[in-house]
């Protein structure tokens, strides 16, 4: 009997934005920490209407959740993240509507990120982009080599929700309103100096006007917040957007703000706990798409395609049940000629159950697009 073989897939390939699947234009920076400063916050002071942009949404579309819409997001942020097995650079793409977020490998040129972000499917190769959307699934695309054809495709592959990403990145952390109204009073310059942070913060914290705050969040986590005390203009959906750096809606004074660095303690981690850091090095206004719709999406690992999975494996074990009663009763047939007949209508029956196992393997495979080999 012949099943297919679910194939993990991409290897490595040429790349260029047209055939990475996205565009992606920088526009102007609201922040650039190597200049100590914003834009729009120099010179320093407050802006006028800090309160109608605390409480205004954003103006920008929210992505879709499926596999073939068009994904947008108008801001770039890059990150300086330190997590257990790595510590560097993490540049994406957020929608300031709903916080999705969008890593271009090409811009993350770097394997320990892959894995971190990735460790359970190590064979993945280059890959063109990872989408975490709205509803925390996330979705990587790039290429697929056909093992028939030898033809690179353009594949891609539903995650579903629990994969690494959402515990490296900030989806871990917290309950925003449960932070603020813990939060204490802010941090000395000796305490922040013992979360760990940067040269980098250390040396803004001498130029710019920012405060530190420390809150508990739920599960008994230590969270350090590090806000530039000036309000922001611009206008954001959620509570927060970014991964652990970004811009916050203070729910205390009621105004958009930048939080510049966090510092995570007690993170649940592999069993155990951790700390997680992260360093805001540049946020800059963008506009980018992504084309997920190009890709042929593999769901066979999301929720939808577990469920299927364990449904056919449960249709199966009765099939073989089936069979196995069958080849007993066969047991039974005279032996020699004078069994022939008995025997091949037994031996129909089996194939007719291995015609519908195969039958129902296809279907399982063209709703997931699982690549047969």
């Amino acid at each position: 009997m012949r099943f297919f073989t679910v194939v993990v897939f991409l290897l490595l390939c040429e790349i260029s934005f047209a055939q990475n699947g996205y565009n992606i234009i920088e526009s102007n920076p609201v922040w650039v920490s190597e200049n100590y400063q914003s834009q729009e916050l120099q010179p320093w002071g407050s802006i006028t209407n800090a309160g109608a942009a605390f409480e205004a949404n954003s103006d920008f579309a929210p992505n879709p959740t499926n596999n073939s819409g068009d994904y947008r997001f108008d801001y770039q942020i890059t990150s300086h993240v330190v997590v257990p097995g790595f510590q560097g650079e993490v540049t994406y793409l957020v929608n300031s509507a709903d916080n999705s977020v969008a890593i271009p490998f090409d811009r993350n040129n770097n394997a320990g990120l892959r894995n971190l972000l990735l460790s359970r499917h190590p064979d993945y190769g280059n890959l063109h982009f990872l989408i975490r959307k709205a509803n925390r699934n996330i979705l990587v695309c790039g290429l697929y080599k056909n093992q028939k054809t030898g033809i690179l495709e353009k594949r891609g592959l539903d995650l579903g929700k629990d994969v690494p990403m959402n515990e490296v990145l900030g989806e871990n952390i917290w309950s925003q309103q449960y932070w603020f109204n813990d939060a204490q009073p802010p941090l000395t310059s000796e305490q922040v100096g013992e979360t760990g942070a940067s040269p980098y913060l250390l040396q803004i914290l001498e130029n710019v006007p920012i405060e530190g705050f420390r809150g508990k969040a739920p599960g008994n986590q230590t969270i350090d917040l590090y806000f530039v005390k000036f309000p922001l203009s611009e206008r954001i959906t959620p509570e927060f957007m970014g991964l652990g750096n970004g811009i916050i809606k203070n729910l205390k004074n009621r105004t958009n703000q930048l939080v510049v660095w966090m510092a995570a303690r007690n993170v649940p981690w592999k069993g155990g706990t951790t700390d997680l850091f992260f360093y805001l090095q540049k946020l800059y206004k963008a506009n980018a798409v992504f084309h997920p719709g190009n890709y042929k999406v593999m769901t066979m690992f999301n929720k939808e395609g577990m469920q299927d999975a364990r449904s056919f494996q449960q249709y199966a074990m009765q099939k073989y049940q089936k069979i196995k009663e069958i080849q007993n009763q066969a047991k039974n047939c005279p032996e020699g000629d004078a069994g022939k007949a008995c025997r091949e209508r037994y031996e129909k029956q089996i194939k007719q159950i291995q015609k519908e196992l195969e039958d129902k393997a296809k279907q399982l495979g063209q709703k997931h697009h699982v690549p047969i080999q």
